[in-house]
């Protein structure tokens, strides 16, 4: 990868860029110390002036549809945070609302690995969080250096610019006795220069210098991800995402024979589960409850019992579509399988909405049982878009990921 520091350019905003990652990073600070009527201002102010600059940096590029859901996503969870209705994530909503800004900024650039919300969405969050940011961490010190001496030419020998800064601290030297000297003639200015020199004491200002000292990695954070990405070639990442396909191939080395084998055993097991357990299991739709068993332990146990089946379900698949010889669509035998499991994990999805739902038709609506009935919908349609794209060999992961996080920035104003 070229470093950017090769091919810095002085776009028409540099300055003004450089300016508000000092004052935005600074506002930052604010946002976990401040009481909370302030710390919403700041987060709202603070919201804006990023997505402001992305789209001064962007503006050139055309934004696609689903950078316009992701924004109006972020937006939803900021708004839910100041109206304070976000009851049901409570402090992690601002937690989603950084990744949902990284997330749309990616996608506001156009570099995600696949050009669209894929499969590679954590690699895709961790080089929005991690890489980009990093590798272009001192990004803004050199644009301000090369702003600093811009008119200086490159040819200018090392003996000009040191000449310049000679000249620039005896200016100011000169801008000290010249104040100095007016103090002395004039008690008036002597006072204004007095209270103005009271004002930037150092004892005056210990929590402005604390703050200012901690915002100045936060700023070049910003700046790094924010401008950095804009060195981002979309041509390179195609390159990657290639690279990454070709040599996932590679791991297609167990026989089919395996693979129907062990769907066969997952598909008895979960078979006399559902034969042995069917009371227990199917008793929420007839709003009956196993013996011995509250409402409240039938549904947390149901809930469970999902998120253990569907990583469980999801684990082997994604194992069996990267490892086995021949792919998933073209062996009927192992698709014929692969449908069976996920159409068990869709069973599972609604005997866990009847457990909750027969919960909450019992004791009432919280957050936290929203929460699971959200990632029980999650899990459902995650199940159901696997089976679309089994069946047809359509694409179906955009649709999850864009159904999840839709959902989730719209359950802050419940």
């Amino acid at each position: 990868m070229e470093e950017p520091s090769k091919k810095i350019e002085l776009q028409p905003f540099a300055m003004i860029g450089i300016l508000a990652s000092y004052i935005f990073a600074y506002l930052y600070t604010f946002l976990a110390t401040n009481p909370i009527s302030l710390g919403k201002t700041i987060l709202v102010v603070f919201s804006l002036g990023f997505c402001i600059s992305t789209e001064l940096v962007y503006h050139r590029k055309k934004a696609s549809i689903e950078s316009w859901i992701w924004l109006a996503s972020l937006w939803l969870i900021i708004l839910g945070i100041v109206t304070e209705r976000n009851t049901i994530w409570g402090e992690y909503s601002i937690l989603f609302s950084h990744a949902y800004a990284v997330y749309w900024l990616l996608s506001r650039s156009g570099i995600v690995i696949a050009g669209e919300s894929s499969i590679f969405l954590p690699l895709d969050l961790a080089l929005g969080f991690v890489i980009f940011p990093l590798k272009n961490y001192f990004l803004r010190l050199r644009t301000l250096f090369l702003m600093v001496f811009g008119s200086l030419k490159k040819s200018s020998s090392l003996a000009t610019k040191v000449s310049v800064t000679l000249v620039l601290l005896f200016s100011t030297f000169l801008l000290y006795t010249a104040g100095s000297l007016l103090a002395s003639a004039d008690d008036t200015f002597h006072r204004l220069l007095k209270s103005l020199l009271e004002f930037f004491r150092i004892e005056n200002f210990d929590q402005f210098l604390l703050r200012f000292l901690i915002s100045l990695p936060i700023g070049a954070y910003l700046y790094g991800l924010i401008v950095g990405i804009s060195h981002e070639s979309r041509e390179k990442w195609d390159v990657v995402r290639e690279q990454i396909c070709a040599k996932s191939s590679h791991l297609r080395t167990i026989p089919n024979k395996v693979w129907t084998l062990i769907l066969s055993v997952f598909l008895l097991l979960y078979l006399t589960f559902f034969v042995l357990q069917g009371s227990y299991l199917f008793g929420a739709f007839l709003q009956r409850l196993p013996e011995d068993f509250t409402a409240a332990q039938y549904a947390r146990q149901g809930f469970f019992e999902l998120c253990a089946i569907m990583a469980l379900n999801f684990s082997l698949l994604g194992v069996l579509a990267l490892s086995s010889q021949q792919p998933l669509r073209d062996t009927k035998q192992l698709k014929h399988m692969a449908t069976a499991l996920l159409l068990e994990g869709i069973v599972f999805a609604g005997i866990a909405f009847s457990k909750l739902y027969l919960y909450i038709q019992r004791f009432g609506i919280t957050p936290l049982r929203l929460q699971s009935t959200w990632l029980v919908f999650v899990l459902l349609v995650g199940s159901l878009s696997a089976l679309y794209s089994l069946q047809t060999g359509k694409k179906s992961m955009r649709f999850w990921i864009l159904y999840s996080g839709v959902t989730l920035s719209l359950l802050n104003f419940f």
